[in-house]
């Protein structure tokens, strides 16, 4: 492979290697095998797709995160602004990199940064919205949490809307102190439920 000039076929001959190793079973030689394929085919997203996979059946989370994130660069340049599969590949992927950010490395803030960014491509995004909540309630961050439930409560239907109103008057009342924009909650939630004398 080697001696062989750049073109197609010392690609698929790179290609071969690194499935050879993998298939014999040599993690760190597929490593080494699909790092070549990545440097000298910076273009070619499986190989960084691949290295993630590597890195992390043996525990590197800083290098599967590395590796996921050029995945991502690539996607994100070859991607077409209409392109859904390929939306949907870029938002798995940076789901992938926050829960790795949240479980195996321990660094919420990274997390929120990247289900943020799932959150913002597409805000019916119900994981990246869970992973979001959970995060910004251990780290204690009210009002970025009151935002994203009101941010939710338009997109869901009306049992949800109600669920989110109630979450958010409860919030602001007794974490953030926002008694105004309660009571805007509870307003919003008076007009869906007039029956209701508690909300009254």
């Amino acid at each position: 492979m080697e001696r062989m000039p750049s073109g197609e076929g010392r690609k698929l001959r790179s290609l071969e290697l690194a499935d050879v190793y993998e298939k014999m079973g040599n993690t760190y030689e597929a490593i080494d095998a699909w790092t070549h394929v990545a440097r000298e085919y910076p273009d070619h997203a499986p190989a960084f797709a691949n290295l993630a996979r590597l890195y992390e059946a043996v525990g590197q989370w800083s290098k599967v995160i590395e590796s996921l994130t050029r995945e991502l660069d690539v996607h994100d340049s070859q991607a077409q602004g209409t392109d859904r599969r390929g939306q949907e590949q870029a938002r798995a992927i940076r789901r992938r990199i926050g829960a790795i950010f949240e479980k195996e490395l321990e660094l919420p803030e990274r997390a929120i940064e990247a289900y943020g960014a799932v959150h913002d491509a597409d805000a019916g995004d119900d994981e990246a919205a869970a992973a979001l909540e959970r995060l910004y309630e251990k780290l204690g961050r009210w009002k970025e949490l009151e935002a994203l439930l009101a941010r939710r409560s338009d997109h869901g239907n009306r049992e949800t809307k109600v669920a989110l109103l109630e979450r958010r008057a409860a919030l602001m009342t007794d974490r953030i102190g926002d008694h105004a924009g309660a009571a805007a909650a509870l307003r919003q939630l008076r007009k869906m439920h007039p029956e209701d004398d508690a909300i009254a």
